[in-house]
Formats: structure tokens, sequence, C-alpha cells
């Protein structure tokens, strides 16, 4: 009996000090919130844009979000853009949406012309209720067509 009693005020006494903890913003709130960002940090992807280049008679860019492990939700969105009158626009888009996924890869292509092009990319995955966006631009380059 002595022992259940014990051990009872003690349970009592752990829970009232991890209560006072997360109310008082102590160090048991703080672990709260890092088991929070563990969570979202797993689910951090790797997310690559390349440069636009030319193939035959083509101008394209190539997007792309890869996941640790499968997601809900993974996609990519990618813009081609050329620069004309002072102002960046949009020439191709490509995009691509994958459900319990781990990668999505999008290409956006359209007829060479002459000009300096960019490409845009906009990544996004979701599990649950976490999720991990991004938006890369690739560096600008001049494409020379024949």
């Amino acid at each position: 009996m002595t022992n259940s009693i014990a051990r009872r005020s003690l349970a009592v006494a752990g829970a009232a000090l991890f209560a006072s903890g997360l109310l008082s913003g102590s160090a048991s709130a703080g672990e709260t919130v890092t088991g929070t960002d563990a969570a979202v940090q797993q689910l951090r992807c790797s997310t690559y844009v390349e440069t636009p280049s030319r193939d035959d008679d083509t101008v394209g860019a190539r997007a792309s979000t890869t996941c640790g492990r499968r997601v809900d939700v993974v996609r990519v969105r990618v813009h081609l853009e050329k620069f004309e009158d002072g102002e960046w626009r949009n020439v191709a888009e490509g995009r691509d949406r994958n459900q319990d996924a781990y990668q999505a890869v999008a290409i956006a292509e359209v007829q060479c012309q002459r000009g300096r092009y960019r490409a845009v990319s906009v990544h996004f995955a979701s599990e649950g209720t976490d999720t991990d966006s991004e938006r890369h631009e690739s560096e600008a380059v001049q494409i020379f067509c024949r």
C-alpha cells in the first residue's frame, strides 16, 4: 500500500512538473517544438532547377524534387522565361505532380529563338500536415539558335 501511494505521488509530481514546464515555456515546451522541427526536417526534399540549354531547335529547362521517403504529395513546376523588352516573360511551362511518391520532374521547352533565358521553379511536398516548399531561379544564359 505504501509503495502504491509513493508511486502515485511520484506520478502526480512528475505530471505537475511536466505541465508547469509546458505552461511556463521552459525546456519541456522547447523539446516539444524540437520534436515538431524534427518532423519538418525529415520532410525536407532536395530541389534542383537546370540552367536552360539548347538541344537542336528547342530551348528547355528541367526541375526536379526528390524526397528521402515517400510523401503524400510531391510536385514541381518549372517556367522557362525569356528576357524581352526589359522584363522576364514566361515562354513555356512544365509541371509534374505525384501522390505517394519520392519524386516529381518537370520539363519546359520552346522552339529556339535567340535570346537570354532562365528557369524558375516552384517545389512542394506534403506529408500529413507537414509541408516543404521552395522557389528557385537558375542563372540566366544567352542562347544562340541556328
